[in-house]
């Protein structure tokens, strides 16, 4: 009831954040989401990270003391070796003491759909543990666009985030062997997105399941098993027209279990 247009862009879940506000007193607050990775970056290594995310529809963000709801330019993901300590709602963490690997400037100002945002950097340290994600610019560095206006004040952007993906792409010379360091659910497809081969990696899956490619149409244009309950399998995608599909994993009932998006691009 939170948001009129929004669902998960994959699976059942996602999750939302405040990383700009101007309310009364809360100058340069954030909000800031953070988790453990998989395991450790390698210094030298070059990963691709991936985000969805979706501005809060303004219509039912009518809720407490909201105001002014605006879009941000700002999209940042810090990898380190322990978590950022929470500051508290009266005294703001300093993100200016932090210098992000990941720096997006795209504004997204979309209330209705999942906008997918990705950048690609170099790890240069000895081996970070953690992903902070959130808005590391300041007040004055940042840019902000309006998109509604319930009242006044306080000026505030709320995203939600989903399938977020952090893939190594130096685990093989090619990268399609590449490892998924962020888990989505137990379901990821990596590289993403591919004009050739497609590597989806499982888990916690019952037997005999099978992933379908849907496309935009809603047709099922392929179908193929999936062999074992946790692990990994490469695919040909050669073969299907560029495009977005719907993978979708589906047990021997037909019941879905897993599902996430594949873009196919020309080649």
């Amino acid at each position: 009831g939170f948001s009129k247009y929004t669902y998960p862009h994959s699976d059942s879940t996602y999750v939302g954040a405040v990383p700009f506000s101007q309310a009364v007193g809360q100058n340069g607050y954030r909000e800031l989401i953070e988790g453990k990775l998989i395991k450790p970056l390698v210094n030298g290594h070059k990963y691709v990270f991936s985000i969805w995310t979706q501005l809060v529809d303004t219509i039912y963000a009518n809720i407490g003391n909201w105001g002014q709801i605006v879009g941000i330019n700002s999209f940042s993901a810090y990898f380190s070796d322990t978590l950022i300590p929470s500051a508290g709602w009266s005294n703001n963490l300093a993100i200016s003491n932090y210098t992000p690997q990941v720096q997006i400037n795209t504004m997204v100002i979309d209330t209705q759909h999942w906008v997918q945002l990705v950048d690609t950097f170099t790890y240069e340290g000895n081996g970070a543990n953690y992903i902070c994600l959130g808005n590391f610019k300041t007040d004055a560095q940042l840019q902000w666009q309006l998109v509604d206006s319930i009242r006044n004040l306080p000026i505030a952007a709320y995203y939600f985030y989903d399938d977020v993906s952090l893939v190594d792409l130096d685990t093989s010379a090619s990268g399609v062997n590449a490892t998924p360091l962020v888990a989505v659910d137990g379901f990821s497809l990596y590289p993403n997105p591919t004009d050739n081969e497609v590597t989806i990696a499982f888990k916690d899956l019952p037997n005999n399941c099978k992933l379908q490619f849907i496309n935009t149409m809603g047709m099922v244009v392929d179908q193929i098993n999936v062999n074992g309950q946790t692990g990994q399998q490469q695919i040909d995608v050669s073969k299907y027209s560029a495009g977005l599909y719907l993978c979708t994993i589906i047990n021997s009932s037909g019941t879905i279990i897993k599902q996430s998006k594949l873009n196919i691009i020309g080649h």
